[in-house]
This record gives C-alpha cells, structure tokens and sequence, in this order.
C-alpha cells in the first residue's frame, strides 16, 4: 500500500468520515485540508499528484483547491488542535524521521537546528 493511499485511510478511520466523499460541510472540509496538508508538505507530493489522488478515489478536486486546502491547513490547525494531533500520529507511522525533526523544533538555537537537520537529511 503506497503511503498516501495509507493516509486517507488513516484520516478516515481516526476521524470517523470520508475524505473522498463530495460533501463540504466545515468537519469535512477542515479534516481534507489536513490531508492536503500531508500530502503536499511532509509527503512532499506536488499539487498536481495530490490532485489526481483525490480524483482517483471520487473526489473532483483541482490543483487550486489542494494549493487552497494546504494554506488553508494554517489556520485550522489552530482552531482545532486536535486534528495536529491526528496528523502527527499519522506521520510517526508513516516517516520515523518526523519524530526526531518534531522535537527538533523545539530547539531554540537556530544554528544548532541547522546542524542537526543537515545530518539527518545527510543520505537523501
């Protein structure tokens, strides 16, 4: 199973709806935008292979409106800071890099950040 297919299915089961579905009541559109989020930003997707991901799985969906969904994400995540909890389950899953860059993060010395982001990313 590639890892994005394993993402919807991880949104749909820990979030209780179906992401594909073509319905925009405000759960459902806040709970795609984290997807699109995913996708696009720690999955590294371009917009157009997050586009045709939707399409495969029913739901119509541009390249603008995923663009739309992963800015969109910025603001969601800090009306509902349950669903950055859900996606950082999802990524310890599926990257066991995104842990160690997480509390990476946390680090204040940007200089220090700097070097230990280096030396993980050091063989991609």
């Amino acid at each position: 199973m590639n890892k994005a297919k394993y993402i919807g299915e991880s949104i749909n089961q820990l979030c209780g709806v179906d992401i594909y579905e073509n319905k925009r009541t405000q759960d459902l559109v806040d709970i795609r935008s984290m997807a699109c989020y995913i996708l696009h930003k720690d999955l590294k997707m371009t917009l157009y292979e997050v586009r045709d991901h939707f399409n495969f799985f029913g739901k119509s969906i541009t390249h603008c409106t995923v663009y739309h969904n992963v800015k969109l994400f910025a603001e969601v995540r800090k009306r509902k800071t349950h669903l950055e909890a859900i996606r950082d389950t999802i990524m310890q899953t599926v990257d066991p890099k995104y842990s160690l860059l997480k509390r990476i993060e946390e680090i204040n010395d940007k200089a220090k950040i700097e070097q230990i982001t280096n030396c993980v990313n050091y063989n991609e």
